[in-house]
């Protein structure tokens, strides 16, 4: 192997070394949840609590160190393929997937209101509180009165991932979210690296800057957020749309509006371009009701 591929291997191995004691800290200084059946990720002591705050600290400013230094290294060519960004992303992502939740408890609204749907209640009226059980007790208590403010793809996943689990299986059921998140993250690095080809830009420098970055490792992956699918799906339309196929594109940005409503940025500026690329006015208002029509059918399929 050469000199550079071994200072690749070491920064994927510093990155993978942090992503570990990132994931270890949770134990300590994760959000918790409370009254867990499963016996796992019970709430610990001051003193563990503090060893889990320095290790996921530590971690941490290993995981940023070891992504800044690999992107020098693809910024001078010496890690100019995409399959070690690939490898990196997957060895500093795992080790966080078995771990309490990172930064936030986010994921236990989620799992609150998959756990209603199931139940044939509705969402967008009831609050986790209406719930009762585990799975709404941790929710925060700010959000225990609130309606879903997400849209039915996201709640139609945490519906999902809870009638494999059950709503008592607190931690088996935030683990299944991050699988979700997992899958969302995927799509995403799929579509840029093809998104990065068409441009003519580097498939290592987008996974990098795109998927790779620390914040994306912890608020995605760590915290299990909704956006992880949300991004996976908007890259894919946009990746759609790039390839001409508009209809398709439409469809998927749509999904992944009924994800987040933030997507519908993405969907906006990518149908200004198709119409813009079209020559005549006729052609563009043609284009414009066309993706209108397909966004509108979408979405109406989504909520019914």
């Amino acid at each position: 192997m050469s000199a550079a591929g071994i200072t690749v291997r070491g920064e994927v191995l510093l990155g993978t070394l942090g992503s570990v004691l990132l994931g270890a800290g949770g134990w300590g200084s994760g959000a918790l949840p409370g009254g867990v059946p499963d016996g796992l990720w019970g709430r610990h002591g001051t003193p563990l609590m503090c060893v889990g705050v320095a290790l996921s600290y530590a971690g941490l400013v290993l995981l940023i160190i070891a992504w800044w230094r690999l992107g020098t290294r693809v910024a001078d060519g010496t890690a100019a393929g995409w399959r070690e960004s690939y490898t990196a992303l997957w060895c500093w992502a795992l080790p966080l997937v078995p771990g309490p939740l990172l930064g936030s408890s986010d994921a236990y609204s989620y799992l609150a209101q998959g756990a209603l749907a199931g139940r044939g209640r509705d969402v967008y009226v009831l609050g986790p509180a209406a719930l009762g059980g585990p799975l709404a007790a941790n929710v925060p208590g700010m959000w225990h009165d609130t309606p879903a403010p997400y849209g039915p793809l996201s709640v139609a996943a945490a519906r999902a991932v809870v009638a494999v689990t059950g709503e008592q299986h607190v931690v088996a059921a935030t683990v299944g979210l991050r699988l979700v998140a997992l899958a969302g993250l995927g799509l995403m690095v799929w579509a840029l690296r093809r998104l990065a080809a068409a441009s003519g830009s580097g498939a290592a420098g987008a996974l990098w800057a795109g998927a790779l970055n620390p914040l994306v490792l912890l608020h995605l992956v760590g915290g299990a957020h909704n956006e992880a699918l949300m991004l996976g799906l908007m890259t894919a339309g946009l990746l759609a749309f790039g390839r001409g196929r508009w209809a398709v594109g439409t469809v998927v940005l749509t999904a992944a509006v009924l994800v987040k409503a933030p997507a519908g940025v993405a969907l906006l500026c990518a149908a200004a371009v198709a119409v813009a690329g079209r020559s005549g006015a006729w052609p563009r208002v043609r284009q414009a009701a066309g993706i209108a029509g397909v966004a509108v059918a979408a979405l109406v399929a989504g909520v019914a």
